[in-house]
């Protein structure tokens, strides 16, 4: 069972900071982690030449860099002790990659916002590019546990994601398995579309089954959701089932048998975050 002892927090030096340094003070507060490394890039652009002649770069980088630690400051109430990274290269993910490596993290956590910005595109080359788990967080998260939601297509690596969801649980706290699928519509001719949903429902029942045992977790308080994808796109169905049953946390896995390895590599990834996020989504590598 990986642990999540190091993490890594993109920090942007925006509001979002205020809830993603709370949110991480319950996490690793919650996973016991060892040390939290906050980050921040500082990129600079052709058109900061003009800037630069007015005011030295190195007195606005002190600045940002005392502006975000009187933030954490501020707003971290964990156990763990952390330390600031505040940089300047010019390619965010290859610094977040090359922290990641360096410091062995295990779990990096970024922000995501709901308006357009910049962190969906980042986040999407993270899931592809990063070789820890990821935890994306959007405003205003709730800080707590009490309801879990596992993605599963009941492959080897939904196991893991499962087994880290059933890690976080505490007393009290509910974990369920949700699997969205796709009507095999060439049977419609022969069958009516009501008896094929029934039977690939059924189909789900047996995996899960297989699926628990094999992945050895004690689930026998657990509900199925199990989701007729239709038009929808599978990250839609995720995140409007964890939105409206209001679940704390969501747990998939970065790839799998057949859909979760089409949603996560290539630009499809991007899709997840190219929607509003209410739920917190953890993504085990």
């Amino acid at each position: 069972m990986k642990k999540f002892k190091h993490l890594l927090v993109a920090l942007d030096h925006s509001k979002m900071d205020e809830d993603l340094i709370q949110y991480t003070s319950f996490f690793a507060n919650h996973v016991k982690a060892k040390r939290i490394y906050f980050i921040h890039n500082i990129k600079k652009y052709d058109s900061d030449e003009i800037l630069d002649r007015l005011v030295d770069f190195k007195t606005i980088q002190e600045q940002i860099q005392k502006e975000i630690l009187e933030k954490i400051q501020t707003h971290y109430t964990g156990k763990t002790d952390y330390e600031l990274i505040i940089s300047n290269d010019p390619f965010t993910e290859s610094l977040i990659s090359y922290t990641v490596s360096r410091f062995k993290i295990d779990l990096t956590i970024i922000g995501k916002k709901n308006d357009l910005d910049r962190s969906a595109t980042l986040t999407g080359k993270l899931l592809r590019s990063l070789k820890c788990s990821m935890l994306v967080v959007p405003q205003n998260p709730s800080n707590q546990f009490d309801n879990i939601l596992v993605g599963t297509d009941f492959s080897v690596i939904a196991q893991r994601a499962a087994r880290i969801a059933f890690k976080l649980q505490k007393k009290g706290t509910q974990v369920n398995f949700a699997h969205v699928y796709t009507t095999p519509n060439h049977y419609l001719p022969f069958l009516k579309e009501e008896k094929i949903i029934k039977m690939t429902e059924q189909y789900a029942d047996q995996q899960l089954e297989e699926f628990i045992t094999n992945a050895q977790l004690n689930a026998a308080h657990s509900s199925f959701h199990k989701i007729n994808r239709k038009d929808d796109n599978i990250s839609i169905c995720l995140q409007k089932l964890a939105d409206e049953n209001h679940y704390d946390l969501l747990v998939i896995g970065d790839k799998g048998q057949n859909w979760l390895s089409s949603f996560f590599i290539g630009s499809v990834a991007e899709k997840l975050y190219n929607i509003p996020i209410y739920t917190p989504t953890l993504v085990v590598k």
